[in-house]
């Protein structure tokens, strides 16, 4: 046909956890252009004119096979790549996409399915080389832009969701992941859902969207620990600060792994939620936190940020090691770092090793003498830290606590000597040679970080 190009040599790697490698210039089994027409037999000189088509197609065949095809630039309207009827076993499905593509969400479904991609079967495994191509409005119905179901797989790389209902989601005993994807204006731009459903995303973006309630990151439901996201980005928006939001009533406690990440931007934070029997860790990345509902609970190792803390009633708490805490989001709550203004209870809170500077009440806002005790007794510790830069440190409420001098124990008050802390660059956030935060943490190690680090 004129006008195609059908040649790539894109130089690609294995996607991670999958077996076996593309070639670099691959021989593709298929080919589908705008301009085609389902009845072509899917070759170069004829090439078919949707998805749907190349689904079917893709269905037949033996197990343990793979099977390649080329998207030429255009736009797709009214397309959809569902094998999730798929009855043969290890099969592996490559679509190589040119750039300019354009997937766009319309009125037709297969089996009920209005997603842009679903990959279904046993041990199935789509793989998107998408050179920039655009997902965008499916939002009806189940409204995945990349999605696995059952026992499939997806694989996905360079690839812009917009106006879905899920940007990307893995359910049942499923798995995805995810590199340079970009997700906004989705209702939920991250899902993992029920089960046994895990993924892995390196270095996608995921937007925030300002009219829906639940947006701009990941929801997990009821899954096991399995979730990884690394050089990750949440961009909340003013009307929108939905980011992170665990439900786990059946545990384990831990289930989201979040390194090198930012959550939230300088200027907008984004909520943290979780419950009972469910984790979010995050380690050497940028926060801007406010958690002001639901019973939080995570993790920070290494972080830098602005955080603000409802404490609520949970089992589990919040553990804070060798962190930066340079204050709260101007639109937060309460300007300190844990705050209380519930009859929920308390729950276990530990900050170690850590740098708190820049809040008004820094530990302990909105509290009555009942609830700092009964916080204090959650147990609290607050150890090795240095707090410096605050009106006050710790709430009147409790300082007068009979357990305050050993729930708060061995911290310093000297100037810890950090950066401007003006960007989400780790290294503009850790303190330089004569900082008195070297050396003076737990067992002799340091409090928060060097910007060297």
């Amino acid at each position: 046909m004129a006008g195609l190009s059908f040649g790539l040599g894109m130089g690609l790697g294995s996607p991670r956890g999958s077996t076996g490698e593309p070639a670099p210039d691959p021989i593709y089994n298929y080919y589908v252009a705008s301009t085609g027409n389902d009845s072509n037999d899917g070759s170069a000189g004829s090439p078919f004119a949707t998805l749907l088509k190349l689904a079917s197609v893709m269905q037949t065949g033996a197990n343990d096979s793979t099977t390649t095809a080329f998207i030429a630039s255009g736009t797709y309207s009214d397309d959809q790549f569902l094998p999730n009827t798929l009855t043969r076993e290890n099969v592996r499905m490559l679509l190589f996409f040119e750039e300019g593509c354009t997937l766009s969400g319309g009125a037709t479904t297969q089996a009920g399915n209005d997603s842009a991609f679903d990959s279904g079967g046993i041990g199935s495994e789509i793989i998107i080389y998408g050179a920039g191509l655009r997902i965008t409005g499916y939002t009806t119905g189940t409204g995945n832009g990349l999605g696995a179901s059952g026992q499939g797989k997806i694989y996905a790389y360079d690839c812009n969701v917009d106006n879905c209902i899920d940007g990307f989601s893995v359910h049942a005993d499923s798995y995805g992941e995810a590199y340079r994807c970009n997700f906004s204006q989705c209702i939920k731009s991250c899902v993992a859902h029920v089960n046994n459903s895990s993924s892995y995303h390196e270095d996608c973006v995921f937007t925030g969207h300002d009219s829906i309630s639940m947006t701009a990151g990941l929801v997990s439901v009821n899954t096991p620990f399995a979730h990884e996201f690394v050089r990750c980005k949440w961009v909340p928006t003013a009307v929108n600060r939905k980011g992170l939001t665990n439900a786990n009533s059946n545990g384990p406690t831990l289930n989201i792994l979040l390194r090198e990440c930012e959550l939230g931007t300088l200027s907008e934070y984004i909520n943290i939620t979780s419950s009972d029997y469910s984790g979010i860790v995050v380690e050497d990345s940028f926060v801007n936190i406010s958690g002001t509902d639901g019973h939080n609970m995570f993790t920070l190792r290494r972080c830098y940020g602005f955080i603000s803390i409802r404490k609520r009633g949970t089992t589990e708490g919040i553990v804070i090691e060798n962190s930066i805490l340079g204050g709260a989001d101007p639109d937060a709550t309460q300007d300190s770092l844990m705050w209380r203004a519930s009859n929920l209870g308390a729950s276990p809170f530990t900050v170690v090793n850590s740098i708190i500077t820049g809040y008004t009440t820094a530990i302990g806002a909105a509290f009555d003498a009942a609830n700092a005790a009964g916080q204090i007794d959650a147990p609290t510790e607050i150890s090795y830290c240095c707090l410096f830069g605050n009106t006050t440190n710790f709430h009147s409420t409790w300082t007068a606590d009979d357990g305050f001098a050993a729930a708060v124990h061995d911290n310093i008050t000297s100037d810890p000597l950090i950066g401007d802390m003006s960007s989400t660059n780790k290294a503009d956030w850790g303190y330089g040679p004569g900082s008195p935060c070297i050396g003076a943490g737990s067992s002799g190690g340091n409090i928060g970080f060097a910007a060297s680090e």
